[in-house]
């Protein structure tokens, strides 16, 4: 890292500090901490960096700091696909459409059912 003034660390902390909040601190492993936070420490709370350095040693002690949940990672599960085409009833009207028409033709009050339809549109 090259020679970093406090003032250019302060410019950092302003610009970072809605950001620094939402880092998951304490689901990053210790290297990444020693290798990637380390460096920029300054830019921490003392009590974020205390809570840090004692939960890599004592993991099951309370912190005082916010302890963020683990992102969830959504995992979507499309279904199988099908390989026997489905046969389309009509690419202009749905199967419900051709019931109501098929009660308007027969003058009937109620609609007809989709799998009782009187007339068989083609």
């Amino acid at each position: 890292m090259i020679h970093v003034t406090k003032e250019n660390f302060l410019t950092l902390k302003t610009a970072l500090r809605q950001c620094l909040p939402l880092i998951r601190y304490f689901h990053i492993t210790n290297i990444e901490i020693y290798d990637k936070i380390k460096p920029y420490k300054k830019i921490l709370n003392k009590q974020l960096r205390e809570d840090m350095n004692q939960y890599s040693f004592v993991p099951d002690r309370p912190v005082r700091s916010t302890i963020l949940p683990p992102r969830s990672i959504l995992i979507i599960e499309l279904p199988p696909r099908t390989n026997e085409p489905k046969e389309s009833f009509s690419n202009i009207i749905s199967e419900d459409h051709a019931a109501e028409i098929s009660s308007w033709i027969g003058r009937k009050k109620t609609v007809y059912s989709t799998t009782n339809a009187a007339y068989k549109f083609e």
